[in-house]
């Protein structure tokens, strides 16, 4: 391919605006819009085959987002250390001071999950972070019923603000937290349908 023009006509401006979103966003929200379409699309891919996922732990779920995100076009990495091993970290190959990442848990109840949403806020993140994400792996039936109950012991317990009406779809809600910095952050809770029964 011998210029720009030649990509353009072969896959489109679309496929040209999303490479650049992905490796160069213009700006944060540029950055944080895409990544989260893009990782919307890694878990349906995942969701499609819950088969094959029965047996997988926690680590190897995460595993399997950091590749395709990497495939994506996007620098991602398993348990770097930023104040701590954070699960999922992904950033933009230019303007590499945009980050996100995300502490991820299999599903195993409201109290188990306040443990790791704690991590996300108080360990790994710096207080410059505007939006990270907590992924709740579900290998058990009634995901939105179960999410729901999160969504409610987060709020019962005072742990957020809601955002936005904060429901992104069935499987997704944002909320707002005060860091210890004292910024403020948006979470981004995502369920992620893994259960099989044969």
């Amino acid at each position: 391919m011998a210029n720009l023009d030649e990509f353009i006509e072969l896959y489109g401006k679309a496929d040209l605006l999303r490479v650049a979103e992905i490796k160069a966003p213009k700006d944060y929200d540029s950055f944080i819009n895409r990544l989260y379409i893009e990782i919307g699309d890694v878990i349906s891919g995942m969701e499609s085959a819950r088969k094959e996922r029965t047996e997988d732990g926690e680590d190897r779920i995460s595993v399997e987002i950091v590749q395709n995100m990497k495939a994506r076009g996007y620098i991602a990495f398993k348990d770097p250390t930023h104040g701590g091993h954070v699960d999922i970290f992904v950033q933009p190959e230019r303007k590499q001071e945009f980050t996100w990442f995300a502490e991820a848990k299999i599903w195993r109840g409201s109290i188990k999950l306040k443990g790791g949403l704690e991590q996300l806020l108080n360990r790994y993140a710096s207080g410059r972070q505007k939006n990270l994400g907590l992924l709740v792996y579900f290998k058990c039936p009634e995901l939105t019923i179960k999410l729901n109950e999160w969504r409610s012991f987060i709020s019962d317990n005072g742990l957020c603000q809601f955002k936005n009406n904060n429901l992104i779809n069935d499987f997704s809600f944002e909320t707002t937290h005060k860091q210890q910095a004292g910024t403020e952050v948006v979470v981004r809770h995502m369920g992620i349908n893994l259960c099989w029964s044969p």
